[in-house]
């Protein structure tokens, strides 16, 4: 599940890439391989829009902006290139398992660390 940090990396990967281009292309079908791979979910996406309506409502909107509260990412999305005047907002929630993947960009990374376990308990705990 990621965490508030690694929601906040994705954010500031889209700003560096995506803020400012325009959308050509909308797919919004699954594309994760598994059994429900190249369907439309209208629960997910949003229920009662269809791919269509979904695609003349995105298609060559300008990206403005990309923000984020929680783990709820969103694109501002306007009319014109230059004009910062929000028309429409695309809402992301990364969920339990959710990344974005930008063509070109390396995936997130995530940390590992090792508990020490020769000092056990810790100094702090409460037995």
């Amino acid at each position: 599940m990621p965490e508030l940090p690694e929601a906040e990396s994705q954010r500031r990967t889209l700003e560096r890439c995506v803020v400012g281009l325009r959308i050509t292309t909308v797919v919004c079908t699954e594309q994760g391989g598994g059994p429900r791979d190249g369907l439309f979910d209208d629960k997910v996406i949003a229920e009662g829009v269809t791919p269509g309506q979904m695609d003349m409502s995105l298609r060559g909107k300008w990206i403005i902006s990309a923000r984020r509260r929680g783990k709820q990412l969103w694109f501002e999305l306007g009319d014109l290139r230059d004009d910062k005047r929000v028309s429409l907002c695309l809402l992301v929630h990364l969920g339990m398992t959710g990344a974005l993947s930008v063509r070109g960009e390396a995936g997130p990374t995530y940390k590992r660390f090792t508990v020490d376990t020769s000092n056990w308990p810790p100094r702090f705990t409460k037995l």
